[in-house]
């Protein structure tokens, strides 16, 4: 007989709480072959929003998917908002950064595949 498959409770995947200045939660789930990052992100006050982290890439695509809120994004120098139901795919290597846009927290989904090495608990 074939060895159960195990089932993850999201309520017990490990989190990391103080990203980016305490503002950012996130946990990931991960297959051999992709990763799947849920984070929530909370606004920077509006006179301060965008004055943080710098750009980074990553070796890989990214699909970021916005569940809550609005998250700007900065990629390759150009802006872009994206709200609830909408989702972009950032290019491997692209110089990106972002932040929760407006007064609303924002929760998000990252897809990467294969996985990050980088971000493996």
């Amino acid at each position: 007989m074939a060895e159960r498959l195990r089932v993850y409770k999201v309520d017990e995947i490990p989190r990391e709480n103080q990203l980016h200045e305490g503002r950012m939660t996130r946990y990931s789930i991960r297959t051999q072959n992709a990763q799947i990052v849920f984070a929530d992100i909370k606004p920077q006050p509006l006179d301060q929003q965008g004055n943080h982290r710098k750009s980074h890439d990553h070796p890989h695509p990214m699909l970021l998917i916005v569940v809550k809120g609005t998250m700007r994004m900065e990629i390759e120098g150009q802006e872009y908002d994206i709200g609830p139901g909408e989702l972009m795919d950032v290019p491997a290597f692209a110089m990106h950064r972002g932040y929760a846009l407006g007064e609303t927290p924002v929760s998000l989904i990252e897809i990467f595949s294969p996985v990050r090495h980088d971000y493996i608990h």
